[in-house]
Order: structure tokens, then sequence, then C-alpha cells
């Protein structure tokens, strides 16, 4: 692993980001070098709330929507549209993805530079759905949602249909107690102990460290490279974004709470089967999502008992 710490330059870029902007970044300078002819972008549809991917042969076609905290089927997605994918493909990836679209591509004939978001959890649409309640939004006012962006740590911002926007923040927040309630996530999540997406060409982390937070409102990012790859796309660069090596430790650092916890489910089988009971349990998911009061009683019982 040769790790690192950067920004994209394009200040709109960095801002609009989930943290720093390099993996869009990259991205362009891949487009522009010639060296991707494919790739993915998000569209939002305000009448169903869900984002969905879209195949994108030009930089210009790109949007910078940060990260989607939505499940979604995107080596299905892949799968039916193999047939319009030119020359090598990029995208941004999950741990749980990356193999898989590395093999359908490979097989289809397509060489891949992957970006892997290094991951604690992912979220169902579930969590989009509590949160707007538990905020009194009407679905039916929502235009758009983006969970990401806005500098760092930045926060939801959910343009209404009559033109306020709300904003709520990534950290100290009620999308903070749903996101780490356990209770809107993906049942695999439990069980994935690939944090740092290893079948990935490049990983991309936020910098979770107090050195950072707080300091570094633009936003930055940690950058891993997992592969030759990746070193050379990091070396060909430079004019898209500055970067500066760290230690493997500081970034490891950054994750140690997500790293210790899917520690803790490996060694400790019996923490996921009480997750797995009390997500179970619909009579409770409805009280703990009842009131944001009970959703924090809700996470001081996974604090005690280190789930």
């Amino acid at each position: 692993m040769k790790t690192f710490v950067g920004y994209a330059r394009d200040a709109q870029l960095r801002h609009d980001a989930t943290s720093g902007g390099v993996g869009s970044a990259l991205l362009n300078c891949l487009f522009k070098n010639g060296q991707i002819e494919t790739s993915l972008t998000f569209d939002f549809n305000p009448s169903t709330l869900r984002y969905s991917p879209r195949l994108i042969h030009r930089w210009n076609d790109y949007r910078p929507t940060g990260s989607i905290y939505q499940d979604m089927d995107l080596i299905g997605y892949l799968r039916a549209h193999l047939g319009e994918i030119r020359g090598r493909f990029a995208c941004f990836c999950l741990p749980c993805q990356a193999a898989s679209i590395r093999i359908l591509l490979k097989d289809a004939g397509h060489d891949s530079i992957l970006f892997g978001l290094v991951c604690s959890s992912q979220q169902t649409f579930a969590a989009t759905e509590r949160l707007l309640d538990l905020a009194k939004i009407r679905r039916a006012d929502v235009g758009t949602l983006q969970y990401r962006g806005g500098g760092w740590p930045g926060g939801i911002r959910i343009g209404l249909k009559n033109g306020e926007e709300k904003f709520i923040t990534n950290n100290g927040s009620i999308w903070t107690d749903i996101f780490h309630s356990r209770l809107c996530m993906p049942k695999r999540c439990l069980y994935c102990q690939n944090t740092f997406n290893d079948h990935a060409d490049i990983a991309l982390a936020d910098p979770w460290l107090p050195e950072y937070l707080g300091r570094e409102t633009p936003g930055l990012t940690f950058v891993v490279s997992h592969t030759p790859v990746g070193d050379r796309l990091l070396s060909a660069a430079t004019d898209e974004c500055v970067f500066e090596a760290v230690p493997e430790e500081t970034v490891f650092r950054s994750q140690r709470r997500t790293l210790d916890r899917k520690a803790g489910y490996a060694t400790h089988p019996w923490r996921r089967t009480v997750l797995n009971r009390m997500r179970a349990w619909k009579w409770y998911v409805r009280l703990v999502f009842s009131n944001p009061r009970w959703l924090k009683f809700h996470r001081k019982i996974l604090s005690r008992c280190k789930l």
C-alpha cells in the first residue's frame, strides 16, 4: 500500500465532492488523457427519491454527487449494459462490488480502473426514509437530495420544490444516529472485513482524525494505491490533484473505529446475532425511529454492548 492525503486542484470540484474531490479529479484525468472511454455517473429521480447509474463516454456528462447512501445493484446494471461499454472502463465502487465488477468486465473484454470507496457500511433506502420522517420533510416536497459535498465533512442537502434547502450535517445529527444505528444497513455489511477495498486500484477515504476535523473544511482525501495501475495514475495526475505522502498508520488510524467494530463481529459472532435479532424485531425498529430520543438511546445500547 502507498498512502497519501490530497485534494483536487479544481476548487469547485473539491467543494462539491465527498472529501477533497480526488476521485472525481482522477476520473477527469483519465478521460482527458484518453485512458478510458466509459465510466458511470448517477442521476437523482425526485419522483422515487432514488439514485440510478448511467453510463457516460465523456467527462462533460459526469455529475459529482459525492457518496450515495442508497444500496443499489451496480453489478446488475453493468451486466445489463455491457454492450454499451466502450474500451477501458472506470468507476467508483464499494468493497463488496469491486472484485465482481473487475471479473464481469474482464470476461466482456474490457480493462478496468476501479476507484474503491473505503467503507464502514452502506445504507438501504430505508435510511433516507427515516431521515425524512424524523426531519418532518414530506417525500412529495423533495426536489433534490445530495448526501455529501458542500465542503467537509459537509452534510445532506435536501432541496425542496418550493426553493427552500434543508441542510443536515454529517456529524452530530439525526443522520449520524440513523447511519450508526446499524438498523438500516444491508445485512452483508455485518460480515464484511474488506474496509480498504483491497480489490480496487485506488481506495479513497475521509480523514476522520482530530488533526483534520474542523480545520480542513474545503476537504481532503486519504488515498491508498493498491496496484501498479493506481501508482501510475497518481503519478500522472499532478495537474489535477495535490498529493502528500502520509504514513500508512495514519490512514489506518482514521478508520480505527470501523476496523475494530468489524474485527469484533468476526471474533465475537454473538454481536452479529444480537444485531440481526434487533433488526428483525419490527416493533423495535418502529420504536427506535419513532423519536430522536429513542434513536439516541438505541445507540447507547450499541455502545455499551460494543455492537
